[in-house]
């Protein structure tokens, strides 16, 4: 995951944040044909990254883009410092789960560990649709 555009754009942001309304968006598919490790849903939501192919499934990248976004939906003042931790301190995608919670817990975020992972369970709903991948098709 490239975070170089989010630190770039942060000191704008601060200067424009009163007059827009800032939305994030990940590179999420739909995929049939794709790996069920790639996939939720049987292929309705996939992520494929190719500089991750060795070290991380897409469930592992579709899981931090939930933690990411669900961070941002209920704490967006503490994203920017999330996301910069995750770019700082998290080089090997397939611990991202590990080094988030030390983020997380590093910064002493509103949003604890297992608040943020009973989050993510929750959202994918009974019929296992997930209403914030959903945002990203």
């Amino acid at each position: 995951m490239s975070y170089y555009f989010i630190e770039q754009f942060k000191p704008f942001y601060n200067m424009i944040a009163p007059r827009i309304d800032l939305q994030i968006v990940y590179d999420v598919i739909s995929c049939k044909q794709c790996s069920p490790d790639d996939c939720y849903n049987d292929g309705q939501y996939c992520s494929v990254s190719y500089d991750h192919v060795l070290s991380a499934t897409g469930k592992d990248l579709l899981d931090q883009q939930l933690r990411e976004q669900i961070m941002f939906e209920q704490h967006k003042s503490e994203w920017w410092n999330y996301v910069e931790c995750i770019n700082a301190d998290c080089s090997k995608i397939s611990e991202i789960k590990q080094c988030s919670d030390k983020c997380l817990n590093k910064f002493q975020f509103t949003t604890k560990p297992d608040v943020l992972a009973s989050e993510l369970e929750k959202s994918f709903d009974y019929s296992k649709d997930n209403k914030l991948l959903q945002k990203n098709l």
